[in-house]
């Protein structure tokens, strides 16, 4: 009976971390969507096309993530907890992205050691701090 307590946590688990992955590249395509739509069609600056893209895709996300992913309640005090782990998972990013270029590390072996590591971190931020 454990054990079969066990791999159910375990395929929950599996189940969470998959979904937030396909939410990610959906939220990935919003954003990039939206910055197309200011910036190539509107001829609006690119850091501001760039952070309505965040905001929308990361508002989606939230919504998303929440209803599909951890199955909680959609409510504002839960979006400032995601919106500040996002940021925190942002500022983490530009920290090893910092280090990287301090060291003269290529920049698409960054990236790619980022790609691989964040939407790890932004899970297990997300799931212990914003949807807990």
């Amino acid at each position: 009976m454990k054990t079969r307590t066990a791999l159910a946590q375990k395929a929950k688990s599996y189940r969470e971390f998959l979904t937030f992955c396909v939410i990610g590249g959906v939220n990935t395509l919003v954003h990039a969507a939206i910055v197309v739509l200011l910036a190539g069609h509107l001829s609006v600056n690119q850091v501001y096309a760039n952070v309505c893209g965040f905001l929308a895709a990361n508002a989606a996300s939230f919504v998303l993530n929440a209803m599909l992913t951890f199955r909680v309640p959609v409510v504002f005090l839960n979006y400032l907890k995601f919106l500040s782990s996002s940021l925190v998972t942002l500022g983490i990013i530009v920290a090893l992205a910092a280090a990287a270029e301090y060291f003269h590390v290529h920049y698409l072996y960054a990236l790619a050691g980022l790609i691989l590591l964040s939407p790890a971190l932004n899970f297990l931020i997300l799931k212990y701090f914003a949807f807990r």
